[in-house]
């Protein structure tokens, strides 16, 4: 019988790790209308939904100039993800609401504030390797010597 209960919360873990993974990650992401990722100088927006060991989530959208905002309300279901963040501008806080999809690494949705509403989309950033970052040096390196 322990050895069933084991089996039964070792699949858990697994199906849980599977589900969290459909989700989580950094996005680079596009507003519609806004061409070029909006990420004006040097850089381009993404989205980082993340999961902690006991199942919470956050997000983190950071902009393309290097700042980032943390979301709250943080709220995922399957598939489907929504988070608020609130920035400071000159004419006072200013808050939005996203709210979105993920589905096979691209992820759609929808950015809620008082201007109204933005559609956007992204893609899950590929992470470079050390063995990548390796290669390109070595590349580097042999376009110097030619």
């Amino acid at each position: 019988m322990q050895k069933l209960k084991i089996a039964a919360a070792l699949i858990a873990l697994f199906a849980s790790a599977t589900v969290f993974a459909k989700i989580t990650g950094t996005y680079v992401i596009e507003f519609e209308g806004m061409g070029g990722g909006g990420g004006g100088q040097g850089g381009e927006p993404t989205l980082t939904l993340a999961v902690d060991d006991e199942g919470k989530y956050s997000a983190t959208m950071s902009g393309g100039r290097g700042e980032s905002t943390e979301g709250t309300d943080v709220e995922v279901d399957g598939n489907e993800f929504s988070f608020s963040v609130t920035f400071e501008t000159p004419r006072g806080d200013m808050s939005m609401s996203y709210s979105g999809t993920v589905e096979d690494g691209e992820l759609t949705g929808t950015m809620t504030s008082d201007w109204g509403e933005m559609s956007f989309s992204g893609k899950l950033k590929e992470e470079e390797s050390d063995e990548d970052e390796d290669a390109d040096e070595a590349d580097e390196g042999d376009g110097a010597e030619a």
